[in-house]
């Protein structure tokens, strides 16, 4: 089992999920030592919880952007300089149903995520996205494979790639560094879509995966799937 102690959390927020941040965090610090949350400058994101952090970068240039793409650079580069054995890389609608057990963290110089194939045709219309692959958060770097992950983003691309999906934009630079990965989706670890929350036969899948064991979800938005999923999860649900 992963320790704690050897991971940091870093989530990618802002204003308007401040009540999912308030709902996860306690997940988050089931699997992480400390956990930085990164919100747009001027959000008014108001946290005081033991063990985390709130952090500001980058004002928000509404909707997908390259903002949003500079603020995960900055906050992998922070979280590098940081150095943690590991670097739980989460957007705030992704959790971690229990604690991390050995087959699913990488190898040295290895990341493991949630790994899909890039559609043939585009999901957004006009809109090209380079690549094999791109990943689902969560994602748990090996302090090499972030070292060589940034080194990329700093050295190979620009902000606008990915067009401000940073689900493309840092599967990309994964690609690019030549980073192996380790797909939990594959391994059957992980349950993901883009929002499992709003439709309801996600949720039912969902909750029939982390019965099954998957640990590893993004798409969770809402008290009401959480608290469905969690009754099932083998884990449990942290107490309040």
């Amino acid at each position: 089992m992963l320790a704690k102690s050897r991971v940091l959390g870093v989530v990618m927020a802002h204003g308007a999920a401040q009540a999912t941040v308030r709902r996860h965090l306690p997940y988050w610090l089931r699997v992480c030592q400390q956990v930085e949350i990164w919100v747009p400058e001027g959000e008014g994101f108001d946290l005081n919880v033991p063990g985390a952090m709130v952090m500001e970068a980058v004002p928000n240039a509404g909707g997908y952007s390259a903002a949003t793409s500079q603020r995960f650079a900055l906050a992998m580069q922070c979280a590098l300089d940081m150095g943690y054995d590991f670097t739980l890389l989460l957007e705030y609608d992704a959790m971690v149903w229990g604690p991390i057990p050995d087959r699913a963290v990488p190898e040295h110089g290895e990341v493991a995520a949630i790994k899909w194939p890039n559609e043939p045709v585009s999901p957004v219309p006009g809109l090209t996205f380079p690549g094999a692959f791109y990943l689902h958060f969560p994602h748990l770097y090996s302090r090499l494979a972030l070292e060589l992950t940034v080194g990329t983003m700093r050295q190979a691309m620009r902000f606008s790639d990915g067009h401000g999906y940073a689900d493309r934009y840092v599967g990309r630079a994964v690609e690019l560094a030549g980073v192996p990965l380790k797909d939990w989706r594959g391994m059957g670890l992980a349950y993901s879509w883009a929002n499992i929350s709003h439709h309801e036969h996600r949720v039912a899948e969902c909750v029939e995966a982390v019965r099954a064991g998957a640990l590893f979800s993004h798409g969770i938005k809402d008290e009401a799937s959480l608290r469905r999923i969690l009754a099932v999860s083998p884990w449990g649900a942290v107490a309040p």
